[in-house]
């Protein structure tokens, strides 16, 4: 295996995917009271009218190109955005939504060429499954024409956009009700057969693109799947046996949501599948960034106890997603999140480059703010950190 050495451990400077998502600069601007982070706000990116807002997008554009570039400078080399749904162009539509769908793949192409440019690889995100009425009338709810309908989703997004790298599946999560949209999701994959069946239906576009399907474990408990991210009896019975060098599953680091304390998820070590990590530096949890919550001994943590997962290809990064809250802090589009930042750099740094918290913390300090001295604010941010873990 690449990048094992004597003792078996694999180096986590080997990693292959160094992912963050991409959603911020769609939330500029938006000024909601209580803010759902999982997915873009569409309807704050559309006219009164329905049309996609071109004006909009133009700013949108600048904020992207802001953002991958210091994407690009902190050690990310791939982004993801929102959504799959939204590049999909289908016939049963109403001729609106074939229009604004029309527009929004060439907004979204733009915006694709910019991270490409940052020299960032697009992942592209989708729920499992996405529904509009005429969509819905169309597909009846059959599984078999909704594995289809998704696969040829898959395949035209590959084809007509040779930036995307793959796509990420969120299977175990839908849309919450407040969602504004075309579009509103659902699961559709109750039991580990159909999770699996979906994933061989859709593995076949990847690998004859060489490209990259990726599958989040995450799950929010519902149906007989829904201990996926826990069970191993459930991981196995979807997993074991589909080998294929496309597919890369995806899990939060602990057996549950991004919270504290909790080790290493076991099912890291149960298959040989490619895996990232998910772990986030936005905690929204712990006060979306309006206070520092370091996550510099959790990183360290995690890499020692994932150090011998011999197939860890990557970590997926959370800047922005995640979460409901009135907080607006954008990270790396203002100067208003410094916490969020410094566990971005310290978790990519630790986690991918081997350094330890003081040492990316002086990294951090000599790229963007060379006026601290590191020391006193490596303390400050122990501090935070003992505080979190003592006393929220």
């Amino acid at each position: 295996m690449p990048g094992t050495g004597a003792t078996g451990e694999r180096s986590a400077a080997d990693m292959r995917w160094r992912i963050v998502d991409g959603i911020g600069p769609f939330f500029v601007g938006y000024d909601r009271p209580t803010i759902n982070w999982s997915k873009i706000p569409f309807s704050h990116v559309e006219t009164p009218d329905g049309a996609v807002d071109r004006a909009r997008f133009a700013r949108i554009r600048e904020d992207v190109r802001r953002f991958c570039g210091r994407a690009a400078e902190e050690g990310f080399n791939a982004i993801t955005f929102d959504d799959l749904a939204h590049l999909t162009p289908c016939t049963v539509y109403p001729r609106p939504l074939q229009d604004r769908i029309a527009a929004y793949r060439e907004e979204f192409g733009r915006i694709f060429g910019l991270a490409e440019a940052a020299g960032l690889r697009v992942f592209v995100t989708t729920d499992v499954m996405f529904f509009h009425p005429a969509l819905d009338a169309h597909l009846a709810d059959r599984p078999g024409r909704i594995r289809s309908f998704l696969r040829r989703a898959a395949a035209g997004l590959l084809e007509d956009f040779p930036q995307v790298e793959g796509l990420i599946l969120r299977a175990g999560e839908a849309d919450a009700s407040d969602t504004e949209s075309d579009f509103r999701s659902r699961l559709t994959l109750r039991r580990p057969e159909e999770a699996r069946a979906c994933l061989r239906a859709l593995l076949p576009e990847f690998e004859a693109r060489n490209r990259t399907l990726v599958f989040r474990t995450w799950s929010v408990g519902a149906h007989p799947i829904g201990d996926l991210i826990w069970n191993r009896t459930t991981f196995l019975r979807v997993f074991r046996g589909l080998d294929s060098p496309n597919l890369v599953l995806s899990m939060k680091h602990g057996e549950s949501d991004f919270f504290r304390f909790l080790p290493a998820n076991p099912l890291f070590f149960a298959t040989d599948h490619a895996k990232i990590v998910e772990m986030q530096a936005r905690r929204e949890y712990e006060g979306f960034g309006e206070y520092p919550s370091f996550v510099g001994a959790e990183v360290t943590r995690l890499r020692d106890e994932l150090s011998r997962c011999r197939n860890l290809v990557g970590i997926c990064l959370w800047v922005q997603t995640g979460g409901w809250g009135p907080f607006r802090r954008l990270t790396w589009l203002d100067t208003s999140s410094p916490w969020n930042e410094i566990n971005a750099t310290v978790s990519l740094r630790v986690f991918h480059g081997g350094e330890t918290p003081e040492q990316a913390v002086a990294a951090w300090v000599d790229r963007h703010r060379p006026d601290l001295a590191p020391a006193p604010l490596f303390r400050l941010l122990a501090l935070s950190e003992e505080a979190v873990r003592e006393t929220l």
